[in-house]
């Protein structure tokens, strides 16, 4: 799993930085022209109002779930997508809140949010504390019901092909998504969260949809 989780790490961290210019038309490239309709079924696993945006790039899912009315933070490292996402608010007129930062010691209180979403995640994905941080500020025994539990979405740690997938698609989607689905779910579990697996077809691909509970 090492030469996977750091492959995918090095790959991601480019966008996320000295190609940030690439990101939304790369996106646009990996999902083969359908990234706003992938990135849209976020939306279908939201639970609650407060949700927490984990690396959101150049702010476009983020902007959307605004304008939805969601009461929504973001969190990104980059000082390149965080630059971008800024122009993108300031023309748009919304606020929202968002912080440099990691996902491994995130700046927020127990229980803060209902939901952390976060798509085409870099290597953080990968890293234990993520997990534990994510169950963290998702779940306070003060605040929450016995019928509402705190969710961490994950969409987009890759894609495979499948049987009516193209010749180019099946040479480009060649990791090894099951062994990276397989690793997420044992963090999930370390971190004391249930996780669930969908996938859903898009235009001959296979994305996974992780939700993890507490």
């Amino acid at each position: 799993m090492g030469w996977i989780s750091g492959t995918y790490y090095w790959l991601t961290e480019r966008l996320y930085n000295e190609f940030a210019w690439a990101y939304d038309p790369v996106s646009w490239l990996v999902s083969l022209g359908g990234w706003s309709t992938v990135r849209s079924w976020v939306g279908d696993y939201i639970a609650g109002r407060r949700i927490l945006e984990i690396g959101f790039g150049t702010g476009e899912l983020l902007i959307e779930l605004a304008a939805e009315g969601y009461k929504i933070h973001g969190l990104e490292l980059s000082p390149a997508m965080l630059r971008q996402t800024t122009r993108k608010l300031h023309k748009r007129r919304l606020h929202v809140p968002i912080i440099r930062g990691v996902s491994q010691q995130l700046p927020f209180r127990t229980g803060s949010f209902d939901t952390i979403i976060t798509t085409y995640p870099a290597g953080f994905i990968f890293d234990p504390a993520t997990w534990h941080e994510a169950a963290r500020i998702t779940f306070s025994p003060d605040q929450r019901s016995a019928n509402s539990r705190g969710r961490f979405v994950i969409l987009g740690i890759g894609a495979s092909s499948s049987e009516t997938s193209s010749w180019l698609q099946k040479k480009l989607f060649v990791f090894p998504l099951d062994r990276m689905v397989e690793r997420c779910r044992q963090l999930a579990q370390d971190a004391g969260l249930e996780l669930e697996v969908e996938f859903r077809d898009h235009k001959g691909l296979k994305f996974p949809i992780l939700i993890a509970e507490d």
